[in-house]
């Protein structure tokens, strides 16, 4: 008898735990329905990219603004996550699938730690250092967290996309995504043809 009860609470709790993550997975900010995919997003809090800069790995300053108006590419991903963050490191290879799927020429990602430790997200990259090289990617750190208040994370992972023209905020992506799936790939190709 208590091995039953313990196989129906054990299922009842796995099954729990599954069906949270799938609706964390498919949470994405959508104020902007009803709009055109890729066009700025009116109902986003954040309206530009914040004047603001992070390290790179090597502890270069690298400001946002900067990258953006020097950047050959017409779209800004910025990616917050982290080591420590399960849900970010599940996601992580199909956000580079989709990375490696959209045009390189148009978009540019940048992969932000929060929180995090170079030797930590170096150990973790190296998992994806072939796919990572081919990719228009920089990995970028924020130490103390203190940046990504600036652009009203919450929680990570998170991103959001800029135009590199006028700096204009599009999208913002909450929680883990399915980056795969058809909305994703249709935004993409959207912002792409824009």
């Amino acid at each position: 008898m208590l091995k039953r009860i313990l196989i129906i609470g054990a299922t009842l709790l796995v099954a729990f735990f599954y069906a949270y993550w799938s609706y964390e997975s498919v949470q994405v900010h959508r104020s902007s329905i009803g709009g055109d995919i890729g066009t700025p997003n009116e109902g986003l809090v954040l309206k530009q990219l914040p004047d603001t800069s992070f390290k790179s790995l090597d502890g270069e300053e690298k400001a946002l603004r900067e990258i953006a108006k020097n950047a050959k590419e017409k779209n800004l991903y910025i990616h917050f996550w982290g080591t420590w963050c399960a849900p970010c490191e599940a996601e992580f290879p199909e956000l580079l699938k989709f990375i490696q799927g959209t045009d390189s020429s148009k978009n540019k990602f940048l992969l932000v730690a929060i929180n995090d430790e170079v030797p930590k997200i170096k150990k973790f990259l190296e998992r994806y250092n072939s796919i990572l090289s081919k990719l228009n990617t920089e990995v970028l750190i924020d130490n103390d967290g203190r940046y990504f208040e600036r652009f009203g994370t919450a929680k990570v992972p998170e991103t959001y996309v800029f135009t590199t023209k006028d700096l204009k905020s599009i999208e913002k992506f909450t929680g883990p995504q399915n980056w795969l799936g058809d909305y994703y790939l249709k935004f993409s190709k959207a912002l792409d043809n824009d």
